[in-house]
Parts: C-alpha cells; structure tokens; sequence
C-alpha cells in the first residue's frame, strides 16, 4: 500500500524530520514502497518533483528534502499494485490531485 504524508502550517515548514529522521521517515517506508516518490509543495506557487525509483535510492531527494519549505506540502511513496514503476504512475502527477491541492489552497485562504 502506497504511503502518503501531507502538512499544513501557518509558515513555510522543512521536510528533513519527515523524510529521514522521523521514526516512520518516508525513507524507511519507501523501502517498503519502492515504486517512486514525489513531493508537491506550496511556496510562492506550487512545485511538483518526481521520480520513479525508491526514495531511499535517490540521489535529489536528500537535498529536496534539506531546501524545500512549504506552507502545504505533500508527499508519496508508492507500492505499484498495477503497472510498472514510471512517472506517470504516480498520484502525485494526477490532475485531480493538484485541483485538490489548489482547492485546499483556497480554503485556508492563500492568493496567488
């Protein structure tokens, strides 16, 4: 089952903690889910970064993980129950997905 970690704050907040060194990271749990990973975050407009192999194997997510900073952050590993591990896969690249994050975007009152 595919794991995914969502934040809200009232200020821009760093993932680091969450990624690695919480005692349930999304590091040790994409050892279990080692389909690809992807972080979508809101800091002056939104970014989506992506990949389709583990987390713990990625050679840019340490250093995502260190500079990013968001108001709104969300997070997957996933486990493919179908299809093959590739980027468009991944719920994170869903547009249904980023209409919600817009909307939520909206709701807790954050302008473009």
């Amino acid at each position: 089952m595919c794991r995914l970690f969502g934040l809200y704050a009232n200020r821009g907040v760093n993932v680091q903690f969450s990624f690695y060194e919480a005692e349930k990271s999304l590091e040790k749990l994409s050892r279990y889910n080692p389909d690809g990973w992807g972080i979508a975050w809101f800091h002056e407009g939104w970014h989506l970064y992506k990949e389709p192999w583990p987390l713990y194997l990625s050679k840019n997510a340490k250093k995502l993980a260190k500079d990013v900073y968001g108001v709104i952050v969300v997070s997957h590993v996933r486990f493919a129950t179908q299809g093959k591990a590739k980027l468009e896969k991944h719920i994170l690249g869903s547009t249904k997905v980023m209409f919600l994050l817009i909307m939520v975007q909206f709701m807790i009152g954050i302008r473009f």
